[in-house]
């Protein structure tokens, strides 16, 4: 709570910014959804792109989102990069994971992470991706490109509705002071 509960609510401001993080790990996770960032930058022309993490995906990036719109940065430290996304607003903030059991075993954070610097989220449709309200993709179809795209499609025309229902859902379910009340309440009925 201390690095999550002082942040306010933050108003919703459609600043038309894409957003990704991450690290080296997953690059071949973003490679896997590349055309389907192509084809959401085709979409939205005057959309900003940007890309923190401790990896260079220009060589990747630049032939397919113009160069006056793309931003990449390099990792920061978890107090600046808390920081970073608050002073960003992105309004869409974009989990591109390959379908494999390890990505699958991986926890919500970016969500909540992107949710409380005041950004609707798009993610796999995966169980732990399931909470709040996020914009999802799944690999049913056997074309994750498709699907992700309608997804970031659905993320920008319902930003503001799925930022707000997943504010909602981490201050009443995911702060440490609510998970501690359930958890005394369990060990409560223990006994």
């Amino acid at each position: 709570n201390d690095i999550v509960h002082p942040w306010q609510k933050k108003e919703f401001k459609d600043h038309k910014r894409f957003f990704w993080r991450g690290s080296h790990t997953h690059k071949k996770d973003v490679n896997v959804h590349l055309d389907s960032i192509r084809q959401v930058a085709a979409e939205f022309p005057d959309w900003e792109w940007f890309f923190c993490g401790d990896m260079d995906l220009r060589y990747m990036l630049e032939p397919i989102i113009p160069q006056d719109k793309l931003t990449i940065c390099d990792s920061l430290q978890m107090v600046r990069y808390f920081n970073f996304i608050k002073v960003l607003e992105a309004t869409v903030s974009i989990v591109p994971l390959q379908n494999n059991l390890f990505n699958k075993s991986k926890s919500n954070i970016a969500w909540q992470e992107c949710t409380m610097g005041g950004s609707a989220v798009v993610a796999p449709d995966w169980a732990e991706w399931q909470a709040g309200n996020i914009a999802h993709y799944s690999f049913d179809s056997g074309v994750p490109n498709t699907d992700f795209v309608s997804a970031c499609i659905d993320a920008v025309q319902n930003a503001e509705l799925l930022y707000n229902d997943s504010w909602k859902y981490i201050q009443e379910n995911l702060l440490l002071s609510q998970v501690n009340r359930t958890r005394l309440s369990i060990m409560n009925g223990l006994t």
